[in-house]
């Protein structure tokens, strides 16, 4: 999970309270960052947080993510209520179509 963004904690996978926005203004500092490192985004279901339950290397793939974003109905309406932040439904999908129209 990024430290940037405000997260949820979904039995113990923290997933990010971001934006679509937010997910490319990130990418693009990352671009412009020329000594920087590799990133990695993780769009994280339901179904991924079981997995990571009984699975510790995922698990720490989801958490070491430099972005987790909620990729489910369920994530994004928790966070709006109970964290109070604009939060996008961020798949991998939808992800890479947005980023190639951005």
């Amino acid at each position: 999970m990024s430290l940037k963004y405000p997260f949820a904690n979904f039995l113990g996978i923290g997933v990010d309270a971001i934006t679509y926005d937010q997910v490319f203004s990130s990418i693009d500092e990352w671009i412009k960052n020329k000594e920087g490192r590799s990133h990695h985004i993780a769009c994280i279901n339901a179904y991924c947080v079981s997995l990571s339950l009984f699975n510790e290397r995922l698990y720490e793939i989801y958490n070491g993510a430099d972005i987790v974003g909620p990729d489910g109905i369920p994530f994004v309406r928790w966070i709006k209520k109970v964290i109070g932040c604009p939060c996008d439904r961020i798949a991998a999908p939808d992800t890479i179509s947005k980023l190639a129209e951005h």
